[in-house]
């Protein structure tokens, strides 16, 4: 009996969960950080990899391999979660190359990303399914997710595993981001989630899912596919006069003649071949085959159609940045630093194009059909796009949210909030344009000007934007007569936002009562010289001593300020313009306040915290961002220049034909 007792406890031991502290990374150990002079910069980071929970008593013989960013000098209540698509590319990605703390230089170090998401969140990148990026089979079969409720199994096994060595995480407000053919993963796996917290009935054990963000995501593959050519044709990629026009046609058509024709009854596939075809055609009808055409111009870029690449590749070498993470995790001693065995993970490679082939999905019906019922669960979802995407592109994404049914309704309503969206980058004083907003029901789509496919690629400080909207980490402002919503610069969330406050961003008049009502107590606040406080939550706003921190801080003064004097001024002319004087010579911050002047009304009735208002320069520049597609096409050396610019219909549909 005690030999057995002895056996049984070695077992338990040797098949435990690393601890917390097992999977810490030493940032002096990662080529690059020892060169950072400020080291409070560098963020608290974990990785390694994390065994998958059993499922029904049977050990899947897996681990994920996860790489967790936090700040070292906040404990943010937010954890996201960051998903690469593929399916099968990695989610280094995104830790390496797109929202992530780091890029890798030429020298194959690491150095600091101005936009990274961690200063307003805790980012969790992990590879999956199986066998994407460091992700591997733990046994000696190799094993390959053949259908997404698979890989959702999976998953949540890998956060059965991560949560219980990181406890701490669990409590925080969760939030699954991702790209491309994350737009699958991320509502299979939300779906999942709730119907595990329906289960359980300890309240401490659930997850605090609280929203998704979707970047460029593919979720219908119906709508998406026929919006190729319409696209194409809207951005003058091709029109009537090009020789492949009529087989483009042909394809159009049949792909809307399988999904028209399909039997429900017999189980359709997941997507029609015919309909994967169009973009392949799209990119053989743009070719420039001229004799004196770089070998890499020939070819569209899918991620980003005002960029040209070579053929067959048409943008799978894009961006430069992932060229240079193999070199990276090559270095000697990083995977090490990683907690990763050198020995039992294969080289790195941005996509594993097994996954790729193994992933058939005869089981599921594209994630399109998980979304309305996560909308009217109250989840709130926000799907951004750069609007240079042809693989994802704006269109398809508007007709798939076009034909979706949410909330009693089809489609945004006549009653949808609208915005314009400003970055203003507050170190060079300079306001960008950075794209438009449509949201109601919970459901928020973003627009973003000028940008790829991988947003937070070229794009890195505005893409944090979309968190800031997310997390209403934002200032309204009115421009002729249009609302816009300004995001800036700050690494810093303003401390009177939160993910806990929800909803859609047009407010409902209930919300602006209660914008009004802060007005005025923080013009209580101001008479007492005290610093504003959010009545929302009851936490007093932090206080940091970096310089971001004390502008809000000074802005916010400002603003009580005006308040104040415009009340002095029903009682006293002389006083009050006295007062006037003072804090427009002091002065040259603008109040927001808390309200939608559209006051539109919000169906689902939830309250909407806007951030202070910030200092506005009239010089509004667009200039340093990407030019437009028209000014690309003629500025790029050696672009693609044949296609005739004949103006059609920007609703062109297959009627039009």
């Amino acid at each position: 009996m005690r030999l057995w007792y002895c056996s049984a406890l070695l077992w338990a031991v040797s098949t435990a969960l690393p601890v917390k502290k097992q999977y810490s990374v030493a940032p002096e150990l990662l080529p690059g950080l020892s060169e950072i002079k400020d080291k409070a910069v560098i963020p608290e980071m974990y990785a390694g990899h994390m065994p998958l929970a059993p499922f029904d008593g049977q050990d899947p013989e897996i681990s994920y391999f996860f790489w967790k960013f936090a700040r070292p000098d906040k404990d943010l209540n937010t954890l996201i979660i960051w998903l690469n698509g593929g399916p099968g590319c990695s989610s280094m990605d995104g830790a390496l190359v797109e929202n992530g703390p780091f890029r890798v230089n030429e020298e194959y170090k690491l150095r600091l990303n101005e936009g990274s998401w961690h200063t307003k969140a805790n980012m969790l990148y992990v590879d999956q399914p199986v066998n994407t990026g460091f992700s591997i089979p733990t046994g000696k079969e190799q094993i390959f997710d053949d259908d997404l409720s698979l890989s959702t199994q999976h998953f949540l096994q890998f956060l059965e595993s991560y949560f219980e060595t990181f406890p701490d995480d669990q409590t925080k407000d969760l939030i699954i981001a991702g790209e491309s053919y994350s737009g699958q993963y991320i509502p299979f796996i939300a779906d999942a989630i709730q119907q595990r917290n329906e289960a359980i009935t300890d309240e401490s054990k659930r997850y605090n899912l609280r929203g998704l963000l979707i970047g460029n995501g593919w979720m219908d593959p119906d709508a998406q596919s026929l919006a190729y050519l319409p696209f194409a044709i809207s951005k003058n990629i091709v029109d009537q006069q090009n020789p492949y026009f009529s087989t483009l046609l042909k394809a159009h058509e049949s792909c809307q003649n399988s999904i028209n024709n399909r039997d429900l009854q017999k189980n359709p596939p997941f997507s029609y071949q015919e309909c994967e075809d169009i973009l392949q055609l799209l990119l053989a009808a743009t070719k420039n085959t001229s004799s004196d055409t770089p070998a890499d111009q020939v070819c569209l870029n899918v991620y980003s159609y005002n960029l040209r690449d070579s053929y067959p590749a048409c943008g799978m070498g894009w961006p430069q940045d992932v060229l240079r993470v193999p070199g990276f995790f090559a270095r000697p001693g990083v995977l090490e630093a990683l907690n990763v065995d050198p020995d039992k993970v294969p080289q790195w490679t941005e996509c594993n194009m097994d996954v790729y082939s193994h992933l058939k999905n005869n089981r599921s019906v594209p994630s399109i059909h998980k979304l309305p019922g996560l909308l009217d669960s109250g989840l709130e979802v926000i799907l951004y796009n750069g609007e240079m995407d042809l693989l994802c592109n704006d269109k398809g994404v508007l007709d798939m949210i076009h034909n979706l049914h949410w909330g009693g309704q089809s489609g945004f309503s006549n009653s949808a909030a609208k915005y314009g969206w400003t970055f203003a980058d507050l170190e060079n004083n300079i306001n960008h344009t950075a794209g438009h907003i449509t949201s109601d029901r919970n459901l928020t789509f973003i627009s973003v000007h000028n940008a790829s496919h991988m947003v937070p690629n070229d794009k890195p400080l505005i893409s944090r934007g979309v968190l800031d909207i997310y997390l209403r980490d934002t200032v309204f402002e009115e421009s002729n007569g249009e609302g816009v919503l300004v995001t800036t610069s700050s690494k810093d969330a303003d401390s009177t936002a939160g993910s806990k406050n929800l909803g859609v961003l047009g407010a409902s008049n209930e919300t602006s009562s209660s914008g009004e009502k802060q007005d005025s107590e923080s013009s209580a606040d101001s008479e007492n010289g005290k610093e504003d406080e959010n009545k929302d939550n009851g936490k007093d706003n932090d206080k940091d001593n970096d310089k971001d921190d004390a502008d809000q801080r000074r802005r916010r003064r400002q603003g009580t300020f005006k308040v104040f004097a415009i009340t002095v001024v029903s009682v006293s002319l002389v006083v009050s313009l006295g007062l006037y004087i003072y804090v427009r010579k002091h002065s040259k911050a603008k109040r927001a306040g808390y309200i939608d002047p559209n006051r539109r009304q919000n169906p689902q009735g939830k309250k909407v915290s806007w951030a202070d208002d910030l200092e506005r320069t009239d010089n509004l520049d667009t200039g340093h961002g990407q030019p437009s597609s028209a000014q690309s096409a003629s500025q790029k050396k050696n672009s693609y220049t044949q296609v005739p610019n004949t103006e059609l219909d920007e609703s062109f549909e297959l009627e039009n034909f």
